[in-house]
């Protein structure tokens, strides 16, 4: 995983395909695909969550 490194008052901001979207077109293969709440689970810990929305 790639790490940014933020300033203490910075914003992060992504957007990212996850599983479900191989009906949509690409990506397709399942190692690009995020999981249900992956993401946010994998900086729960080190950021505050603002406004989240998976769909």
């Amino acid at each position: 995983m790639r790490l940014i490194v933020l300033t203490l008052s910075g914003i992060l901001s992504c957007q990212t395909c996850t599983v479900g979207n191989q009906a949509f077109g690409k990506p397709s293969k399942p190692n690009f695909l995020l999981k249900e709440n992956e993401l946010q689970n994998a900086f729960i810990e080190d950021f505050e969550t603002i406004s989240f929305e998976q769909a």
